[in-house]
């Protein structure tokens, strides 16, 4: 699997953003559903094409932005209430 490759293994899932890392090595990329009710975060090795982690649903929880620490080391999504 390769990030291209999203929408024909995800149907159901739009890609509603992307962050890379600092060094560029790995890629988060946001999926939700049509509907805005849920997704999924994918972690993804931009040398390989590999697929490394989807994190479950309740810490995929993406409205208002991604972010890698400065060290790459921690992923962060953020989710508005309201």
């Amino acid at each position: 699997e390769r990030p291209a490759d999203l929408q024909r293994h995800h149907p159901a899932l739009d890609p509603v953003g992307a962050v890379y890392s600092p060094d560029g090595s790995r890629l988060a990329i946001a999926l939700d559903t049509e509907t805005g009710t849920g997704g999924q975060v994918e972690l993804w090795d931009t040398q390989t094409g590999e697929r490394l982690l989807v994190l479950p649903e309740r810490f995929s929880l993406f409205r208002n932005g991604m972010a890698f620490s400065p060290d790459g080391a921690r992923l962060a999504t953020a989710l508005s209430a309201g």
